[in-house]
């Protein structure tokens, strides 16, 4: 059932979904039927943005939104340069402004100023993925590459979100962090209110399968491999909406959970080329000199994500402890319970929402400390392939409260 309201869009799924399950010698099916809503707030045919100079820089249809978090009333949008004629590429748009003039197509405003997204600055090449942390920072992975060429050095980015400055600009080693080939695509940041000065962000090299360790305090990166890291070859196969692409692509997605009670976090990590979903204690990744050739216990296997399970992002509600995750291949939301205890399989797993039209490729999800989810749709197959629709609405953004979502799902709270 998907349902439509004129206005601020309302789209309501009901799923069934049938599982075979083995048990013992037996196959039993097992039906779980759900009814989730997600609100669109925002859609485009093609992405604009509002320039003050520059704007015969702009190639339509080379821009792709790919990343997103929020801040106030501040909704902030990264369009990496895959390709030329990309003007800017970090932006937000006034949620409030937008809302009170009921603008569904807004153009992107540049963030924090026009001038830094000049190539020629040299200072924002590339943003790729973005977050936002509980100190009114905005972090921002730049790949320092413009349609496949590196220009500058990757890089991360920090902005005061109350003063609207980069306040530091941590490039990249060569050798050290990345190699020539490296292809850097996400940032998880980890830090509390409370203590802002003992920050730690990681990167995902899904090329070289690397994660990459950066600590605010010392402004010091260095980098760490592990087998975990690697892609499936078995699930590097794609296909979206009868689009496919053969990808090696290894570490991509990452969330945090909430402190332990050590005073770490655990990282979700997977690789884009699997289904596999793993989990490492912070405590171990924050410590340099830690010898990753000891047994594997340390990182710790949770489960399958179950067939066409390959996921681009996640995101943990640290108020409901649920794991949030895009699943690509199957146009849906999915979903997983940290805090019932319960083990990471297809029967502790749910699925929010699931549509192959208006849900075409889910990029990116972030749930903000209001406890809303922001969920990103943007056909980037089609993008890659050249293939965006000129007369469609390419790229989505959907918003809703966690605990309406997850209502009657296997993802409740308990």
């Amino acid at each position: 059932m998907i349902e439509f309201q004129v206005g601020s869009v309302s789209l309501a799924v009901t799923l069934c979904l049938s599982h075979q399950l083995l048990v013992g010698l037996s196959l039993v099916d097992r039906t779980a039927c759900s009814v989730s809503s997600l609100n669109l707030v925002y859609s485009w045919k093609s992405m604009e943005y509002e320039l003050t100079s520059g704007a015969e820089d702009l190639i339509k249809n080379h821009s792709i939104p790919f990343s997103i978090d929020r801040w106030h009333d501040k909704l902030f949008i990264a369009t990496p340069r895959f390709k030329t004629g990309v003007p800017s590429t970090l932006n937000f748009i006034n949620i409030n402004g937008t809302a009170a003039k009921n603008m569904t197509s807004p153009k992107l405003i540049p963030y924090p100023d026009e001038a830094v997204h000049r190539l020629s600055a040299k200072k924002m090449t590339s943003i790729i993925s973005i977050r936002v942390d509980p100190c009114g920072r905005l972090w921002a992975l730049d790949t320092g590459e413009v349609a496949g060429k590196r220009e500058t050095p990757p890089a991360i980015h920090v902005i005061d979100l109350k003063m609207n400055v980069i306040i530091r600009s941590h490039l990249f080693k060569e050798r050290e962090d990345y190699d020539t080939d490296s292809q850097l695509s996400t940032i998880a940041v980890d830090v509390t209110s409370s203590n802002c000065e003992d920050a730690y962000a990681y990167v995902t090299d899904y090329v070289r399968y690397m994660l990459i360790i950066y600590s605010w305090r010392n402004d010091a990166s260095y980098r760490e491999t592990h087998n975990f890291f690697h892609f499936d070859p078995l699930f590097g196969f794609i296909i979206n909406n009868g689009r496919h692409i053969h990808v090696r692509h290894g570490i991509y997605s990452l969330a945090t959970s909430p402190v332990d009670r050590d005073g770490y976090r655990r990282l979700y990590f997977s690789a884009y080329a699997s289904t596999m979903q793993f989990i490492i204690s912070t405590k171990i990744l924050q410590n340099k000199t830690f010898n990753y050739e000891r047994p594997m216990y340390e990182f710790k296997v949770m489960g399958s994500r179950g067939p066409r399970g390959q996921s681009s992002a996640a995101s943990l509600d640290e108020e409901t402890g649920i794991l949030f995750y895009t699943l690509i291949a199957k146009n849906a939301l999915g979903c997983w319970n940290s805090f019932r205890g319960e083990e990471f399989s297809e029967k502790t797993q749910g699925i929010i929402v699931q549509d192959d039209t208006e849900l075409s490729y889910p990029n990116d999800v972030r749930v903000d400390k209001t406890g809303i989810l922001w969920l990103l749709v943007n056909n980037y197959i089609a993008y890659q392939l050249n293939q965006l629709e000129a007369d469609s609405f390419n790229f989505k953004i959907f918003k809703g409260k966690v605990r309406q979502i997850i209502r009657g799902s296997v993802c409740e709270e308990v």
